[in-house]
């Protein structure tokens, strides 16, 4: 039996969460996950499995926070649809519907998109 976990994953979530917001899917490491998390390599393989696979929770969450509900200002979440769809969505049909549905269903438009990409651009 492993030792029992001492970290939050929820936690773990929302701190890779804003790296990935931050610097994108590509440009992130998992040297820069350990950093942000303050969990080991090993530790975040044994719970998400992959660097994808720690993603793809992080955007889960995003995709939640969006619905219905939600916190009032979801611009990270935002941040990091964006972030999937500039990286990731164009290689991958079934994510890029999953996305596409969940935008439609928290009723963020195209322009809210692009209002919030020229917000982290700081124009």
């Amino acid at each position: 039996m492993g030792r029992p976990r001492t970290f939050s994953e929820p936690d773990v979530v929302a701190r890779a969460s804003a790296v990935f917001a931050r610097r994108g899917f590509a440009a992130t490491s998992v040297d820069d996950l350990v950093r942000a998390t303050g969990v080991g390599r090993a530790s975040l393989y044994g719970a998400f499995g992959s660097k994808d696979g720690l993603f793809q929770r992080c955007l889960s969450g995003a995709l939640a926070a969006l619905g219905p509900g939600s916190a009032p200002d979801p611009t990270g979440a935002l941040d990091l649809v964006l972030v999937s769809l500039m990286e990731l969505a164009p290689d991958d049909a079934a994510l890029a519907d999953e996305i596409g549905r969940a935008l439609r269903r928290a009723g963020v438009s195209a322009t809210d998109l692009g209002e919030r990409l020229l917000a982290r651009a700081s124009l």
